[in-house]
This record gives C-alpha cells, structure tokens and sequence, in this order.
C-alpha cells in the first residue's frame, strides 16, 4: 500500500497543464452534471480530477490501474461525486459553489496530458409577477388621465434575469424601464423593473406582458396582466352622485311648482265653481267658492248684515266660553245685500248659516283671505 502511494504522490507533483481539449458545461442548481475527460490515450494507468478553490487544485477523485481511491474530497463535495464510465466526472446536486475550473489529469505510458472543464451552475429564478399602483387600478376600469406604475419581480435567479416589457395594443407611452437588483449571501439575485404611463383612450383593452429570460438552461417565464380604460374622471360621476342630482332635480321642480300654485291662489283666490275638499288636524270640511273673490271681499264690508253669534256651549267653563266668543266677535263680518252682488249672482249663497255651523268653520279653517260659500259668508 504504502509504494502506491509514493507512487500516486509522484504523479500528482509532475502533472502540468497539457495541450489537453478545453469544455463548458451549464447545469441548473439541484440538477447533476457529467464532466467529460477526453485524454486520447484509452484507458490511461493513472486518473485524477481535480478543481480549483481559491487558486489551488484540489484532489476530487483519484483512479489508479482502474482502481478508485478512497481519498476523502473536500467536505462541501462529499457525497455528490462518482465516475460516469472510465474517465468522466459525475457531479449530483449540484450547487452556487461548485461553479469553477474542473481537470481531468492523466498518465498513459509516462505521457501527460489534462482536459479542462469550466462548470457553470445558473439558478431558475421564481414565476414573476406583476405589482401594480395604484392598487385598485387592477381591479376595475382605467379612468383616462390616471397614471399607472407596473413593476415585475423576479426573484431567486443566478445570474440576474433579464426583464422586457411589452404593451398591445402600442398606443402606451410608457417612461423608460428602470432596473433595481439585488446579490443575497447565497449568490442569488433578484430582479425588479419598473415602468409607467399615463391612460390613454377610451374603453380600450390593454394586453401588458413581463418576459423573463436567463441564459443557459433557464427557462423563460412571463406575466401577463390585462386593463381597460375608462371614461375621462373629468367627465365621470359616480352611480350614487348621478342618483343624488337626478333627485335633488326632481325635488327642486316639485317644490318651485308648489310654491308657484300656492302664491297663484293666494294672490288671486278660488275660481268660480272650483270645489276642494280641505283635509287635515284641524280642517274636514267642504266649500265652493265665487269666481269674484275681490268684489265678494268689498260686498263683505256691508254693515247691514247681522251675523250670527257664537254657539253656546254649557260644558266649557265662563272663561274659555269669554275667550271663544272674543274670538267670534273679532272676526264677525256683515252679509252682502242683493243689490249689490254682480248681475247673475245667485242671492242664495249668502244666505246665513246657522251660528254653531259659521262657528264651526270659523274654528275649523283660518286661510288669510276671504271665503264665501253657499252656506256661509265669513272672513276667516
């Protein structure tokens, strides 16, 4: 035993760079990789791979007359390393740090020669996804004129992913994109690109994608997100606003109309022959009124009219019978003769009324004009 060592340490003193064929091989982290060792001599006596950490080859296998040694290879490598066939390395699970220089030495009769092989370990970077502000923008319609900020991660790749933007229909002016990254301790990297744009056109659908790419084995992935544009908010009111107005409108003409008939009536009193039922807490009564409030209103001055007192009513005591008669004699007003009333009145509608039911209307109904009826004449 102790002779094939001194005889394996003799090898690896000698071996220097050869005219050897050079090779890359790309692998993704977690996936195995083959080395591949090309000597041109066969099966050579004497094999050992090697890799270089920090400037100095480090011994990973070592075959001698086509026996492994079991040399124990750095610690980070201990587990993951077998040989595929004669010559070639295997490499499982492969990691960040096994990226670098790999040599497969070998001694043929005494002849020299080695095979360099670059290794280089990417890692697929996580589905990206799209990020957009304001947030509600990705919920609903796009009024016109809003400015919109989209932002695509992609997280977790070796080396940094390239991120590209594109807009169908392309009527977007778009700022130009903006690049954030970022190495973490475990040599991954992540991604971010920013761009924005102001809405533009009205209901047009937009189709925005996020294209991720890597070299090597990485596989290309993207994000897709879709907004439509909406009505200009200069322009757009709100279901609840355009009700409100709608109603405030309504009520507004109702009220001017009310207002409007109510002074009418006011100013120029009952036609004749109009009839109104007047219902309320204090009034349940029913009138026709004379077409010449005015005239009526003058004949009503006559003195030679002798109204009719106040009911009497033995239940109430003195004093609310002296208040309601008080009230009676301050509104008491003289009936109209015939001959004064205009051509084609009917004399009969100034008949007196017996004193409890002129009382009773009294009480009933006070309008600030003056009403005649076929039953009473008073101003209430």
């Amino acid at each position: 035993m102790l002779p094939q060592i001194v005889f394996l340490s003799a090898f690896l003193a000698r071996i220097e760079p050869g005219a050897g064929q050079r090779f890359t091989r790309e692998t993704l982290t977690g996936s195995d990789v083959i080395l591949p060792c090309d000597d041109g001599a066969g099966n050579p006596k004497t094999l050992a791979w090697t890799v270089n950490i920090n400037g100095n080859d480090r011994i990973l296998l070592l075959v001698s007359s086509g026996v492994l040694n079991n040399r124990p290879p750095p610690v980070s490598y201990s587990g993951r390393l077998n040989l595929d066939g004669t010559k070639d390395l295997l490499l499982k699970d492969a990691t960040i740090s096994d990226e670098g220089e790999y040599r497969c030495k070998v001694s043929p009769y005494r002849l020299y020669a080695d095979t360099l092989v670059t290794l280089k370990v990417y890692a697929q970077p996580k589905a990206p996804n799209i990020t957009v502000y304001p947030e509600d923008v990705a919920t609903g319609d796009v009024p016109v004129g809003t400015n919109v900020n989209l932002s695509c991660t992609a997280a977790g790749g070796r080396p940094a992913a390239n991120i590209a933007w594109t807009i169908t229909p392309n009527r977007l002016a778009h700022t130009e994109p903006s690049l954030s990254t970022t190495e973490g301790p475990d040599g991954l990297w992540d991604v971010t690109s920013s761009i924005s744009f102001v809405m533009t056109g009205n209901r047009v659908t937009y189709g925005i994608r996020c294209d991720v790419t890597g070299p090597g084995p990485i596989t290309n992935q993207s994000a897709t997100l879709v907004l439509t544009s909406g009505p200009d908010t200069a322009q757009q009111l709100s279901t609840g606003a355009a009700a409100g107005v709608a109603v405030g409108v309504i009520a507004g003409v109702i009220i001017v109309v009310i207002l409007v008939l109510f002074f009418v009536r006011y100013v120029t009193g009952p036609t004749f022959g109009d009839t109104r039922s007047f219902e309320g807490g204090f009034v349940n009564f029913r009138m026709s009124f004379s077409r010449h409030s005015r005239e009526k209103s003058e004949l009503s001055n006559k003195s030679d009219v002798q109204p009719t007192a106040p009911p009497t009513d033995a239940s109430p005591n003195r004093r609310q019978q002296n208040h309601q008669e008080a009230r009676w004699q301050s509104h008491r007003k003289p009936r109209p003769q015939p001959q004064d009333l205009p051509p084609g009145t009917d004399p009969s509608m100034f008949t007196s009324t017996p004193r409890d039911q002129t009382y009773e209307n009294y009480i009933k109904w006070s309008p600030s004009f003056v009403l005649y009826s076929k039953e009473s004449s008073v101003q209430v």
